[in-house]
């Protein structure tokens, strides 16, 4: 496994290396959401590449950039122990030369679900994921589907842009108890964490009530809605549900045959989202 920094020593490495490449774009702090989608990467790929990079555009002013965890060295050893060929650890001017003025939007998503709150988040994302794919350009882009829009408006640029790769979407990981992994778990006390755990069997009364016959739209939403009202430590930000492929909002009584709840609380200072596919 090499460790790079510089652009242009990636550049060179691949330019020698004309294989099959899988691409997994993170922020480090490392857990096994992360490394379940390095995993589906490497079983999809002759060469995988994983950047680990905390991205300050996708940050507002009011975030925690300054506080997100950065373990480098637990991450690397994480990724030794995988079939991982190169990690990407660029600095910020690498990423970002001084007078760097473009950015990324998506005109469409961007102000939607996530974006009410994080209004510039998602052209950071954007922004930073395309140089990434032009500089290592990989043939697979492997991302995970707890990130939802971020999978949805990611995968919409690279359509719209004709990119030459496909996308492929890694199931979200959870611990025992059901809690998505993220890496901003880390933020939680003991009280918060068993907070946290009552996101995900909210979302799973609505997809029972789904696999029962139910689709009326408000009945589903009225299902997760009171088991998270349950839990009084969750304050729900959103509750909503989309069609999956474009996360457009659902104007009819009953839903679509494919569709994902999707849902973002706080608990404590600390903001954490989800979802659920319905008629998977």
């Amino acid at each position: 496994m090499q460790v790079i920094t510089s652009s242009a020593e990636l550049e060179h490495i691949l330019s020698t290396a004309p294989r099959t490449r899988a691409f997994v774009p993170t922020m480090g702090a490392l857990h096994d959401g992360h490394l379940s989608l390095v995993t589906l990467a490497a079983r999809n790929a002759a060469q995988t590449v994983v950047s680990i990079f905390v991205n300050p555009k996708q940050f507002a002013p009011h975030e925690d950039y300054a506080t997100y965890p950065r373990p480098l060295s637990e991450d690397l050893e994480k990724l030794k122990k995988l079939a991982v060929d190169i990690v990407f650890t660029p600095g910020l001017q690498e990423m970002y030369p001084p007078n760097f003025q473009t950015a990324i939007v998506n005109a469409s998503l961007t102000h939607e679900l996530c974006g009410k709150v994080r209004p510039q988040h998602f052209s950071g994302v954007l922004t930073v994921m395309l140089k990434f794919l032009l500089l290592i350009q990989p043939q697979v882009l492997v991302l995970g589907k707890k990130d939802y829009q971020q999978l949805v408006i990611v995968t919409r640029m690279i359509a719209d842009l004709r990119l030459p790769l496909s996308v492929l979407a890694g199931e979200t990981q959870r611990d025992a108890a059901g809690l998505a992994l993220s890496s901003r778990l880390a933020y939680l006390n003991d009280a918060e964490r068993g907070a946290a755990h009552g996101i995900y069997p909210a979302l799973c009364a609505a997809r029972q009530a789904y696999a029962a016959g139910e689709r009326r739209a408000a009945a589903l939403m009225h299902a997760c809605a009171v088991e998270l009202q349950k839990t009084t430590a969750l304050q729900t930000e959103y509750l909503e549900l989309r069609t999956r492929d474009t996360l457009a909002p659902i104007t009819t009584t009953r839903v679509p045959p494919a569709s994902v709840l999707l849902v973002a609380v706080r608990v404590g200072r600390t903001r954490l989202i989800d979802n659920i596919e319905l008629g998977v």
